[in-house]
């Protein structure tokens, strides 16, 4: 690479690149939504100047918007018609992101990339400072492992992988130099993250071919060596070395990968029968309805898979196309950040993270197409929309996350978040039923909304509508044995109300329904996979021994 200064005062696009890793790397709908408005101010303060924005028409833009125009179209039949538009405001900073590199010359792009390996040391001196001091040890430390600002261990590494090839590139080298590249290893070697440390290693011997003359390309290989000495030693010194430990763990047995394998297999026949995805957050409420195993996880750990479960098969199949497209295309530098980052997003839900949606829409972005000009008066009316957009749905997510769940629902009465914290806090049957009946009419795939209104309803001695909530409670979470165990409670109370009254008919009902509890709980045990054996959680659905009666009636 050709040595660049910076010179003059900072300039706001890298300003935004550099930044955005620092806010939990954008990963909540609240900063998005402040993220998207920075950069709609940007551009719209740069329309006012020139009267225009200059953008291109090709296909990564066309992907990109695509597939952000697609989470707010699928409110129309997505799993939670509430959520769907927050989706929306997640992942606008992308195409607005993408608008604004086209306004910027290629030599600012460069000095963006070239900014990532120093952005990521700093993350790591900043954050071991911070993992020292109590208050905030809990937000860079998670599990014992580095976290840095993401307060995720695995993308934190990622982050960090990526700047060493824009490191290793540079045409010359110096002390410096070394120093963040040490100090990047030693990054990913505290964070413990496995799946980061077998891409650095095959990175690290691929460099060796990729750089065939000179002492240097052996260089990843000794760092790394260096590197896992500094984490033995961090971790002597600490008393923890859990990190460490955790790498020298891995194997093709582990909880972890057969986790990710799980995730993948249970949620391809929900992709294949659901062309145009289930909406934002889709997936995370209806996983307990097609699960093989004992989990929860708010992600598919699968970006491909996440983006299909989410908007479908034509934008995710497009963006995978452009991806590939670029891949293949770009110079040395590029085509290795990009096959890295493509490898990681296959196991992990990075692009959950809106910071390194931007790294990606950097590399993919390309300088051709038609040019479009968007003159002022539309573009400024556009840009007045989506910030008003962002501004509401922005404060109702934040609110959310202050823990302001009553602000929340008063300002948006479709957030299925907050009705559920308010569904845990309810002190009245009347409360209780307002926020289970809210939250059944945008999503219909909540378990705990039906398992309220179940016991609601055997409280007003309506049995039938006892058993038809209960039902739908069970089919959303077959792995929970509480709720077989809740609904075997609330059967007996039926039938006895039943029996003592002589309606011989309805007892007869809820007994069978008793006897199908073992039932379904062997059916369950049974359609358990292979992989749902090998994780580390394991299903309970053996009935305690107070409940053994459901099997003698």
């Amino acid at each position: 690479m050709k040595r660049l200064r910076w010179e003059g005062k900072p300039e706001f696009l890298p300003a935004v690149f550099l930044l955005a890793p620092y806010v939990i790397g954008l990963y909540q709908e609240s900063l998005c939504a402040l993220a998207a408005l920075v950069l709609l101010g940007w551009l719209g303060f740069r329309m006012i100047r020139t009267g225009k924005l200059t953008v291109r028409r090709n296909l990564t833009a066309g992907a990109v918007l695509l597939t952000v125009l697609a989470f707010g179209v699928s409110a129309l039949w997505a799993v939670d018609r509430g959520l769907a538009p927050f989706g929306f405001i997640k992942f606008l900073p992308l195409p607005l992101f993408l608008a604004a590199l086209m306004q910027t010359e290629a030599e600012q792009k460069t000095r963006m990339l070239r900014l990532l390996p120093w952005n990521g040391a700093v993350m790591v001196f900043l954050s071991l400072i911070c993992a020292f001091i109590p208050p905030l040890k809990v937000y860079f430390l998670v599990n014992g492992h580095l976290s840095g600002f993401f307060q995720y261990s695995n993308t934190f590494a990622l982050f960090l992988l990526l700047g060493i090839p824009v490191l290793l590139w540079e045409e010359t080298w110096n002390l410096r130099r070394t120093v963040c590249l040490l100090i990047l290893y030693a990054g990913i070697v505290l964070s413990g993250s496995r799946t980061v440390l077998l891409l650095l290693g095959a990175f690290s011997i691929a460099y060796i071919f990729l750089r065939p003359q000179g002492r240097r390309r052996f260089l990843p290989l000794a760092v790394l060596a260096a590197a896992a000495g500094l984490g033995i030693l961090y971790g002597a010194v600490t008393g923890d070395l859990s990190s460490v430990g955790r790498i020298l763990t891995f194997s093709a047995s582990s909880s972890t990968l057969n986790g990710r394998i799980l995730y993948d297999l249970d949620a391809l026949p929900v992709i294949l029968s659901h062309p145009f995805g289930l909406g934002y957050q889709g997936y995370f409420y209806l996983q307990g309805s097609f699960q093989t195993g004992f989990y929860t996880v708010m992600h598919v750990h699968n970006e491909l898979l996440q983006a299909m479960l989410d908007v479908g098969w034509l934008p995710a199949g497009l963006m995978a196309f452009v991806y590939v497209r670029a891949a293949v295309n770009a110079d040395p530098l590029r085509r290795v950040l990009l096959i890295l980052l493509g490898l990681h997003c296959l196991v992990d839900f990075d692009l959950q993270f809106t910071a390194m949606g931007f790294l990606m829409i950097l590399l993919l972005e390309e300088n051709s197409g038609k040019i479009l000009e968007i003159r002022r008066p539309a573009g400024l009316a556009a840009a007045g929309v989506l910030a008003a957009l962002c501004l509401y749905l922005g404060a109702a997510a934040g609110l959310q996350d202050l823990g302001r769940s009553h602000a929340a629902i008063r300002l948006y009465p479709l957030n299925t978040r907050a009705d559920m914290k308010l569904m845990e806090k309810a002190l009245t049957p009347d409360e209780l039923e307002t926020e289970a009946d809210r939250i059944l009419s945008h999503n219909q795939s909540v378990s705990m909304a039906w398992s309220a209104k179940a016991r609601l309803a055997a409280s007003r001695l309506d049995f039938a509508k006892m058993i038809e909530y209960k039902r739908n409670a069970i089919i959303l979470a077959r792995y929970h044995l509480e709720e077989y165990l809740d609904y075997a409670d609330l059967l007996r109370y039926s039938w006895q109300f039943y029996s003592t009254r002589g309606d011989e008919a309805s007892a007869e009902i809820c007994l069978q329904e008793m006897r199908r509890i073992p039932v379904w709980l062997g059916e369950t045990e049974a359609g358990t996979s292979t992989f749902g054996r090998r994780i580390y959680d394991q299903p309970q659905l053996d009935l305690p021994a107070e409940y053994e009666w459901l099997l003698t009636i």
